[in-house]
């Protein structure tokens, strides 16, 4: 009779009772998260609790599957990440295809005359330890702003550049002197960013659809293992070696009598 390996029974349970945990792990800290800016965007705080509870739900059926040897389970677990690895493939595939149109337009952007991008990219220059889009602090003329300074502690590295200011080219000085700025344009060091977000999201994605793939294969191979066993458990027979006692009787009565 065939019968699902134990080893191989645990190690599936074991792989879901890890993902159940780390779903319902990114449910908590999404919920318990001090940081405003996830709370503010309704979006991603909702997309991110549903992904959570999506893989701990999906994980949990797993598990119970293969626990209970359920084959219903076993096949709504293999259809349900079946779904999932193939929509990880999809966004590995798109974010590969629009890579380039995401790095232009990037680019555009930062290379546009836009009042408002100036005024963002000049609040996030302390931030991101940078000054200007690609000529560094030249792009911002005589009208370096704050932001672009670089703190006492990085003086002489580097990250620094040492330049003069003029009190009549600038409203944040009242006497000629020099200072230091980020030496970092933006524009290269946000593209590097931004290629380095892009190249972990498509391996993430890959990651889960390579797990997700053995996942699936496991849960096939339990599947097969429950319906031999169904197949092959036999028809319960009654045998009763001794007849019946009106058999005997009729027998009994049947035989001649000897004189």
């Amino acid at each position: 009779m065939a019968s699902i390996n134990k080893c191989l029974k645990w190690i599936f349970i074991v792989f879901n009772a890890l993902f159940a945990l780390t779903g319902a792990g990114i449910v908590l800290l999404v919920h318990v998260s001090k940081i405003a800016a996830m709370r503010e965007e309704v979006g991603n705080f909702w997309s991110a609790s549903l992904f959570g509870g999506l893989m701990t739900g999906i994980s949990v059926v797993g598990a119970y599957g293969a626990y209970r040897e359920k084959r219903w389970a076993l096949i709504l677990f293999s259809a349900l990440v079946s779904i999932g690895m193939v929509i990880c493939l999809i966004g590995a595939v798109n974010i590969v295809n629009v890579r380039h149109m995401i790095t232009r337009r990037i680019e555009d952007l930062f290379e546009s005359d836009d009042m408002n991008t100036f005024f963002q990219l000049s609040q996030e220059q302390h931030n991101l330890e940078c000054c200007g889009t690609r000529n560094g602090y030249q792009d911002w003329s005589s009208q370096v702003p704050e932001s672009c300074i670089c703190p006492e502690s990085y003086w002489g590295t580097p990250k620094c550049q040492r330049v003069a200011v003029s009190p009549k080219k600038s409203g944040y000085w009242h006497k000629e002197m020099y200072t230091e700025v980020y030496s970092e344009p933006c524009l290269p060091f946000f593209m590097r960013f931004l290629n380095t977000m892009m190249d972990a999201t498509v391996g993430i994605l890959f990651g889960l659809a390579i797990v997700a793939l053995i996942g699936v294969t496991m849960a096939i191979i339990m599947t097969c293992k429950i319906k031999k066993q169904m197949t092959a458990m036999p028809v319960p027979t009654y045998e009763c070696s001794k007849p019946p006692a009106y058999e005997e009787l009729y027998t009994m009565k049947s035989m001649p009598e000897h004189v």
